[in-house]
């Protein structure tokens, strides 16, 4: 899944692969942006790394899978156990989107935590969910068998 963010990948892989290749930073990063399919790593930049280049920069120069269809069963199940806990516990995270989830051996890590809160009843944690929910399901197209299937899928 494009649970990840787009720049910090990029940036991280930039490092390593200058430092591997004994090359400057800048060099890395232009290098690996023209091999994503970008005249420079500026106009990468441009493109505000949204979820169509997603594929391009992840699958051909990450290798990382980008998630437009239904889970499978174990990615499905990490996914949901992740809202399940966040549910149970009445917590909600401000800014649910998929570049701020990181799947690593089969868990989901959430990132960028800033906006995330408790809510002592149910009517104010609902509420928040209902925004959390929709935040999350916007990452892909509405018409989106992925998109269909979280609709369906996660609790309202």
């Amino acid at each position: 899944m494009c649970a990840f963010s787009p720049l910090s990948l990029f940036k991280a892989k930039s490092k390593v692969f200058a430092k591997k290749n004994g090359i400057k930073l800048y060099a890395a990063r232009e290098q690996l942006a023209q091999n994503a399919g970008f005249s420079s790593y500026h106009s990468m930049l441009a493109s505000k790394y949204k979820p169509y280049f997603c594929e391009s920069l992840f699958e051909s120069t990450l290798g990382i899978r980008c998630l437009h269809d239904i889970p499978d069963e174990k990615t499905a199940s990490a996914m949901l156990h992740t809202f399940s806990q966040l549910a149970d516990a009445r917590i909600s995270h401000g800014d649910f989107k998929a570049t701020n989830q990181l799947w690593h051996d089969d868990q989901v890590w959430l990132i960028d935590l800033d906006a995330m809160q408790a809510h002592a009843d149910q009517t104010s944690w609902h509420k928040a969910w209902i925004r959390d929910r929709s935040r999350f399901i916007r990452n892909w197209p509405a018409g989106s068998q992925l998109a269909q299937w979280l609709d369906k899928t996660l609790p309202r």
